[in-house]
């Protein structure tokens, strides 16, 4: 059975508010190198989940697939609500 979106958001969400809310005052750049890995994993995810979105090394269709789900859900991860993670 596979995760959704949803259940990863609703494991890694309270993490992410945490990190912003401790580090995000004084060392926000700091968290920029966490939220990428978080969107890297986002980005795996999605590739293997859906075939057609392994495209052999370059992340571009899964990256495009994740910016389509960022403009219909933005608030789903915490970390798009600030402005961060797949934009295409």
């Amino acid at each position: 059975m596979w995760t959704t979106l949803g259940e990863i958001s609703k494991k890694i969400d309270p993490i992410v508010r945490g990190w912003f809310q401790y580090y995000g005052r004084f060392y926000k750049s700091e968290m920029y190198t966490s939220l990428r890995n978080i969107e890297r994993y986002l980005i795996r995810w999605v590739r293997t989940k859906y075939k057609k979105l392994r495209d052999h090394g370059r992340l571009r269709g899964s990256s495009q697939f994740l910016g389509k789900v960022r403009k219909r859900s933005p608030n789903i991860f915490y970390h798009w609500t600030l402005g961060l993670g797949s934009k295409d």
